[in-house]
């Protein structure tokens, strides 16, 4: 049995929309992960859906981390690079989202807007920790 849900996620533009999503009976819904992409490439391979999460839990902090370095360098243009890098880590977990705010990050860092760089990577830190704690549930807390 399926069941529609109605949920509001940012468009690229900085507006809310509602997107539909289906969701079978018992499966759990996660608030940033959809598993959908997964599901279609590799249907029920739970073991490789575990595996790209872990990536995901890696890569993301690293980027992070190296995004926060190029920022105190002002390497405007090295951080526009390492955001679009980042962006099919985000898409492979359906964390879509997190893809419209790295290409965002790309598309702003080569102006150096200082504000608007920091506004983009104090929500990509708070998401990244926040998908970071649902792959830590979904792999029932294995590192």
């Amino acid at each position: 049995m399926e069941k529609h849900l109605r949920l509001k996620e940012n468009s690229p533009e900085g507006g809310t929309y509602i997107v539909a999503r289906s969701v079978s009976k018992g499966q759990k819904k996660w608030a940033f992960i959809d598993l959908e992409y997964l599901e279609m490439i590799a249907p029920g391979n739970k073991g490789f859906f575990a595996e790209m999460m872990k990536i995901f839990r890696t890569e993301s902090v690293l980027s992070v981390n190296k995004m926060k370095e190029q920022i105190m360098n002002d390497d405007y243009n090295a951080l526009a690079k390492t955001a679009h890098a980042m962006k099919p880590t985000g898409t492979y977990i359906g964390v879509n989202s997190m893809t419209t705010l790295v290409s965002n990050l790309e598309r702003v860092a080569p102006a150096g807007n200082a504000g608007e760089i920091e506004r983009i990577m104090q929500e990509l830190q708070r998401m990244v920790t926040n998908v970071n704690l649902e792959i830590d549930e979904y792999l029932g807390g294995a590192a």
